[in-house]
């Protein structure tokens, strides 16, 4: 029977038994399996990938949330991105490689005002207009190392998760101080190998967020990347998981 490693909001992750090791030649001790699951996180009825509190459940939800998550991770590897995926499973499921450590923070990166950031932002005002506005775009004006759009905030995960700084990342010893620039410019590259993917579909990206962790001592994107921690938009609509699923096309329902 496997063992329960962590129970997330919307995935559980396990270890790897002898059949898996076996079967897909894994070594048990470096490699875990990711089992979706299809509860979905909102808050005052609606769905949103970016609450901290879960709503429910949506049938079929978890199952999307692993094909979806797939389908990034192939594209990620063939660019080149270092990440943690090993394969897709028989039994529907994620083999991918145990980082060591896991960082206990993720990344947001945003494109536009939604969520979160307008409800911190759009409460200050100067000259009498709000600083931020819905749908406001968060492009063009950070670039340090890299001209990849988007604006990059770090979190520290928990039952509520936390904004924090890449100052702070420094001071607590998560980070080394040259790594901020490294992981703004991973987060980004990851953003814009989404981005052009959804484009094709005539998708819009929001913005999304990933993990990351060290394997080998090097910075490795973790976790996974699902409609469950990206807000992706049709025209005017938000796409729930299934319905992004739907639109990808990729695999039959």
């Amino acid at each position: 029977m496997r063992r329960l490693i962590y129970q997330g909001k919307t995935k559980d992750v396990y270890e790897i038994d002898e059949e898996i090791s076996r079967e897909y030649q894994v070594d048990k001790q470096r490699t875990v399996e990711f089992v979706f699951k299809d509860d979905v996180t909102g808050t005052n009825g609606i769905i949103d990938p970016g609450a901290d509190t879960l709503m429910g459940k949506v049938e079929g939800k978890g199952y999307t949330s692993l094909m979806i998550s797939n389908h990034f991770f192939k594209l990620l590897t063939n660019a080149g991105i270092p990440n943690h995926y090993i394969t897709l499973t028989d039994r529907n499921t994620l083999l991918v490689r145990k980082a060591n450590p896991q960082l206990p923070f993720e990344f947001t990166c945003r494109y536009k005002t939604f969520g979160s950031f307008l409800r911190r932002y759009s409460k200050f005002k100067v000259d009498g207009k709000p600083v931020a506005y819905e749908g406001q775009s968060l492009e063009g004006r950070v670039e340090k190392s890299t001209a990849l759009g988007g604006l990059v905030e770090p979190w520290f995960k928990g039952a509520k998760d936390e904004l924090t700084v890449f100052d702070t990342l420094v001071e607590l010893g998560f980070i080394k101080p040259h790594e901020e620039e490294e992981i703004k410019r991973l987060v980004k590259r990851v953003g814009q190998v989404i981005r052009d993917d959804l484009e094709k579909r005539k998708l819009e990206l929001v913005d999304f967020k990933i993990e990351l962790g060290r394997i080998n001592d090097k910075l490795h994107v973790t976790d996974d990347i699902s409609g469950d921690g990206m807000r992706v938009r049709d025209g005017e609509k938000f796409l729930t998981q299934i319905e992004l699923y739907q639109k990808m096309g990729d695999y039959p329902l």
